[in-house]
């Protein structure tokens, strides 16, 4: 078990909270925590593809910007 916010290890933690951060978890509820001390590699690719996607967009808007300011429209 690992914490959500800071990744730290939860087996060593004697009350329920993140010996780290101190957040909530609840050992009979897997939401509360992970199960892996990162996230899976299908969230990562889905992260690396949002954000690749986010920067050729933010990319065409400022080249469409300068197109049309240098234009004299």
């Amino acid at each position: 078990m690992y914490c959500k916010r800071c990744y730290a290890p939860l087996t060593v933690a004697e009350a329920p909270r993140c010996p780290n951060c101190q957040r909530l978890f609840d050992p009979t509820k897997p939401k509360t925590f992970l199960q892996r001390p990162f996230p899976s590699a299908g969230k990562i690719v889905i992260q690396i593809f949002g954000t690749t996607i986010v920067g050729i967009a933010a990319a065409y808007l400022v080249a469409l910007h300068q197109a049309v300011r240098h234009s004299g429209h």
